[in-house]
């Protein structure tokens, strides 16, 4: 399996400030992908975080960003296990971008940072679709 293209889009960015007092707030942010296929040599994975600051546990902000990476592959061979490709590889190729546009977005808000952890795909989803990192 050979990459011709990759192409990282942005999806969705969204903060809003819930002015909750400042203190000491556990992050806890729900993640989830989706895979799938575009036409014959092209794929793509996409990530969702959202942080519910109206959920039970109070946080000072709402904030979502969802991201996609779509792989143009060359001669792509029907041995090629594709889906875990995008599943495991595809996840780590998106995430820093993920990770930077949510510390960009809560910066460029005049918010303190909110820095995620650096994650490796087979941390983030093990088996289901849907992660909280802790």
């Amino acid at each position: 399996m050979k990459i011709k293209h990759v192409s990282i889009t942005t999806d969705k960015l969204s903060i809003a400030n819930n002015h909750i007092k400042k203190g000491n707030y556990k992050l806890n942010p729900l993640m989830n992908r989706s895979t799938g296929r575009i036409d014959d040599n092209r794929y793509f994975t996409q990530i969702n975080l959202k942080i519910d600051g109206a959920s039970e546990q109070n946080f000072p902000v709402n904030l979502e960003v969802s991201m996609r990476a779509t792989f143009t592959f060359d001669n792509l061979d029907p041995l090629d296990d594709t889906n875990a490709f995008l599943k495991t590889e595809g996840v780590n190729i998106l995430f820093p971008y993920l990770r930077a546009a949510v510390t960009n977005l809560s910066t460029a808000a005049m918010m303190p940072p909110i820095i995620l952890p650096i994650m490796n795909a087979a941390a983030l989803f093990k088996q289901s679709e849907q992660h909280t990192i802790n």
